[in-house]
């Protein structure tokens, strides 16, 4: 599923993984001090479009100035019901692997399985597979995608997968809550 980009001429293409990429939540310019509230996140993997990120180095309007990503959450973590614990947030506990089969299958949406055999592991020095929250996205800022960084790239068939999972994911139609308290403009009698 995931695979060593021989040529690196492109420093940056769609399903590259990257580690050590780091968001910035929040900035706060006092005075005297500037405070950056930052997540660094192990590894992330890149959703922009290889054609866009090709424009990295133009010197017109259409220069990209981030890349869109998304974190890679260790599986047992998300099994452990412990992955957004940076965030405060505290999920359910997935105890039984057949539980688990929604996700790897494709049936959940929101989330996206890549799963590592233990030989690939090993050639890209990682622990687990991963689980890809597409709900968790956010942009990263160029500078931070050298080299040193890159860990290796989803293959083609399977980044285009990917691809497909988070647009579908991004573009649902969303129903709002109403719980009561909001009275919505159609809603008023006149």
């Amino acid at each position: 599923m995931i695979e060593k980009r021989i040529n690196l001429n492109k420093l940056i293409e769609q399903g590259d993984i990257y580690k050590e990429i780091k968001l910035f939540r929040n900035i706060q310019v006092n005075e005297n001090d500037v405070s950056v509230d930052e997540v660094k996140f192990s590894y992330v993997v890149v959703l922009s479009q290889t054609c866009d990120l090709e424009r990295l180095y133009d010197k017109n309007p259409n220069s990209v100035l981030s890349g869109l990503v998304a974190p890679l959450f260790l599986l047992e973590q998300f099994k452990d019901g412990t992955y957004l614990d940076f965030v405060g947030i505290q999920t359910e506990t997935i105890k039984k692997e057949k539980a688990l089969k929604p996700y790897i299958n494709g049936e959940k949406p929101r989330y996206y399985v890549v799963s590592l055999d233990e030989e690939t592991k090993l050639q890209n020095s990682l622990i687990d597979s991963f689980i890809i929250d597409l709900k968790y996205f956010f942009t990263a800022d160029m500078s931070q995608f050298v080299r040193e960084k890159y860990v290796s790239s989803i293959k083609p068939f399977y980044r285009e997968e990917l691809s497909h999972n988070f647009a579908s994911y991004l573009s649902r139609i969303g129903i709002p809550i109403n719980n009561g308290n909001h009275i919505l403009k159609d809603d008023i009698v006149q």
